[in-house]
């Protein structure tokens, strides 16, 4: 199981991007700048956080618009 998620600066979710299994290997995953709920979001700074299993990375990452 695999969950790839956004976060905004106060560590609030924004957005699942992925939630379920994955085969080994790369995959890729696009954003479109948008919450959970379509809404768009604002520039700036976000954090994209892969979990699987005891496992987790999180990476920083800048919304331009």
């Amino acid at each position: 199981e695999v969950r790839v998620s956004v976060f905004d600066l106060t560590g609030r979710r924004i957005r699942t991007l992925h939630d379920g299994p994955l085969a080994p290997g790369w995959h890729t995953l696009r954003w479109d700048g948008r919450d959970d709920a379509g809404r768009p979001g604002a520039s700036g700074v976000y954090f994209l956080q892969a979990r699987a299993n005891e496992q987790s990375v999180t990476r920083k990452m800048f919304l331009l618009k």
